[in-house]
């Protein structure tokens, strides 16, 4: 008997009766498995030469080669990471900044794009120039000054585990004067910094990096991010999501 699927003519086998194992269908785990997927097939290609650049919407993912054991500082790292087609395609209206290396080998970094874009990413600082990146552009920055919470922050590709140890990378943004953003995830909450983006406007634009606790599963998803605070510096609240 042929197996579903491999029919001798390439087609699907319909079945005529309700299957009785099937379940339902959790998009977002599929969705961080095929990220982890594309990531280790990209490692696997490059280690025999083969660079492989993949394009989704307005992201980019970078990872080449094999990690060398020297760190290079932050400053390095940056300048490189914005010398790639992807940044040089979304070039900074003022200049990138470093929003955090709180994680060994690896920093984050953010921008404000010429076009108004809010742009990103995480890149490792051992392996020189075939060091592994991943970059991407994701919100429009309606100028305000006042603050206000852009959107939930958002999962990054990169650090994929053990990397990232049980934590997950995600990036927001944050308009007006704000200090500190608190992110409730899986009932648990992460207060960190924001850091200010240079754009030549009066409108202030902010970045944050916040590493999620994951616990050691990767059953999580954007929707687990179920709140999101903003405060002043005197610790006042002036922005909230949802």
């Amino acid at each position: 008997m042929t197996p579903p699927g491999d029919a001798a003519d390439g087609a699907p086998l319909a079945l005529e009766y309700a299957d009785p194992l099937r379940r339902g269908l959790d998009v977002d785990a599929v969705i961080r498995r095929a990220h982890r997927t594309r990531a280790r097939r990209w490692a696997l290609l490059t280690a025999v030469g083969v660079a492989v650049v993949t394009a989704i919407g307005s992201a980019a993912v970078d990872r080449v080669g094999a990690p060398a054991r020297t760190a290079e500082t932050a400053q390095t790292v940056m300048a490189r990471v914005m010398a790639q087609p992807f940044a040089r395609e979304h070039p900074p209206v003022g200049s990138a900044v470093l929003v955090d290396n709180s994680v060994p080998g690896w920093i984050v970094v953010a921008w404000v794009s010429a076009s108004g874009e809010f742009c990103g990413g995480a890149a490792a600082t051992t392996g020189g120039r075939l060091a592994p990146s991943a970059l991407n552009c994701w919100l429009d920055t309606v100028g305000s000054v006042k603050p206000e919470l852009l959107s939930k922050p958002i999962l990054q590709a990169l650090p994929l585990p053990p990397d990232a140890g049980d934590r997950a990378l995600a990036i927001g943004a944050v308009t007006g004067d704000v200090s500190e953003v608190e992110v409730i995830f899986r009932g648990r909450t992460v207060d960190v910094p924001v850091v200010g983006i240079p754009t030549g406007a009066r409108a202030k634009v902010e970045a944050y990096a916040v590493w999620l606790p994951t616990d050691g599963t990767d059953s999580y998803s954007w929707n687990d991010i179920t709140g999101i605070t903003a405060r002043d510096s005197t610790g006042r609240i002036v922005a909230r999501l949802p």
